[in-house]
């Protein structure tokens, strides 16, 4: 009976046509690219030839003693929209919490774990929120395999969500 109940209410989603399903995949690859190519064309104007496509950020060595880039506020509502970016871009050049980038990293639960260990550096309440309600989601509707950002986040921080 309780199976019956949950597929009546899963009813509501209806599955996507193919080609709905390959519109909504090109927009969002194309938002991703846009989003990186401001990206790493912040980096480059501050690092040069230091920056590398294999995948340089704040952690690399000879990053660590340089300053940070400077803000570029004419792309940042590009990069903005792209989890991926917003973490890298809130972690290697504002260097800090970067709240207009994290309506796009709360998309995204391995993002929402990175933002919050490597960026905050400490637990992050609305993230927590969006992760509590995803488990929830999750549970309900029986899909083990998309908890696994959500425990690395509880055991990180040695909480239960």
């Amino acid at each position: 009976m309780w199976i019956a109940i949950e597929l009546k209410k899963m009813k509501k989603y209806r599955r996507l046509s193919d080609a709905e399903v390959q519109a909504k995949t090109d927009e969002e690859t194309e938002i991703r690219h846009a989003a990186g190519d401001a990206y790493w064309n912040a980096m480059e104007l501050h690092y040069g030839d230091l920056v590398n496509y294999a995948g340089m950020g704040a952690t690399d060595e000879r990053v660590l003693s340089l300053p940070p880039p400077e803000r570029t506020f004419e792309t940042e509502h590009i990069i903005a929209k792209s989890a991926q970016y917003a973490y890298y871009y809130a972690g290697d050049i504002i260097q800090g919490r970067w709240p207009e980038g994290e309506k796009s990293i709360l998309s995204n639960d391995y993002y929402i774990l990175k933002y919050s260990i490597d960026v905050l550096k400490q637990r992050w309440k609305l993230g927590e929120r969006v992760l509590r309600e995803r488990k929830r989601e999750h549970n309900r509707f029986i899909f083990p395999g998309g908890l696994y950002w959500i425990h690395e986040y509880e055991l990180h921080f040695g909480i239960t969500l």
